[in-house]
């Protein structure tokens, strides 16, 4: 049984990297997401830990083309699908079916949703477990885990106070200075 809450190898591997990336924003597209983590992952993978690199070389992060379909890959091993508001049951169906299409090729498909509602994400993890948890008799098992990423609520609690800062200096909901209330006799 895969353990979906375990980083993987060591301290600079890819899953262990995507568990500690923080999106720039929150954005509204998933192309967008991609980006920021390709960007992140370019910026920090190390050298040859678990690439399949020889010695001194850093896995190319390459994002979606026509050859390759994962919206990331990350040396000859690891494929990287995206997912943004993972909402409904076709897209959940459609994101098994994509891993295991990227199982038949890569080693290690990490599966990143960014934003998903509590009952999708169970379905999602129980999905990957029922078909990947369980070790194949050739012993060729690729290692699939998901990651969640949701968005932040310290942006919006900063909007929050800064929005109150505003109302006091401008004397709260009525505009004039605090102190000089033009209601009080």
């Amino acid at each position: 049984m895969i353990d979906l809450n375990v980083g993987g190898f060591g301290g600079n591997d890819v899953v262990g990297l995507i568990e500690r990336w923080q999106p720039e924003k929150w954005y509204r597209s998933e192309k967008k997401f991609q980006e920021d983590l390709a960007n992140y992952l370019r910026n920090n993978v190390g050298s040859n830990q678990g690439f399949g690199m020889s010695s001194g070389e850093k896995p190319a992060v390459r994002t979606e083309t026509r050859n390759n379909k994962a919206d990331i890959r990350v040396g000859k091993n690891t494929a990287i699908e995206m997912k943004r508001k993972l909402e409904s049951t076709s897209k959940l169906d459609r994101c098994v079916r994509q891993v295991e299409r990227y199982s038949e090729s890569f080693g290690q498909v990490i599966v990143v949703v960014c934003g998903a509602s509590d009952n999708m994400w169970e379905e999602l993890r129980e999905s990957i477990n029922d078909k990947f948890g369980q070790p194949s008799m050739m012993g060729n098992q690729t290692q699939v885990t998901p990651i969640r990423k949701e968005k932040s609520n310290r942006k919006s609690s900063k909007k929050k106070k800064s929005k109150k800062k505003r109302n006091k200096k401008q004397g709260g909901l009525l505009g004039g200075q605090s102190g000089n209330n033009p209601f009080k006799m």
